[in-house]
């Protein structure tokens, strides 16, 4: 899930989550490192945003995170229903 940063220019700029190597803070700028825009060295995105919430954020993006997680059995128990559901139509028709 990709998560929405804006920089201090106050540009959107869409991150994944999984290229982001550190987030730091220098003069109270927060700092996000990472492998942005396609380069494999790290790049660098300056934003105002607290370093605690896009921890958070980050955090919470990951495909292991306990949100994804409960999207996940979310979705699985709606196809099984569905599954169940034609299952049922099939016997009775």
């Amino acid at each position: 899930m990709l998560i929405k940063v804006v920089d201090t220019k106050n540009n959107d700029v869409w991150v994944n989550p999984l290229y982001v190597k550190s987030v730091t803070t220098k003069s109270g700028v927060t700092i996000l490192r990472g492998s942005f825009g396609g380069s494999y060295n790290t790049s660098i995105i300056k934003t105002r945003e607290d370093p605690q919430q896009l921890a958070d954020r980050i955090s919470a993006a990951m495909p292991d995170s306990p949100a994804w997680g409960a999207a996940a059995t979310s979705a699985l128990a709606d196809e099984e229903a569905q599954r169940q559901a034609a299952a049922a139509a099939a016997a009775g028709g």
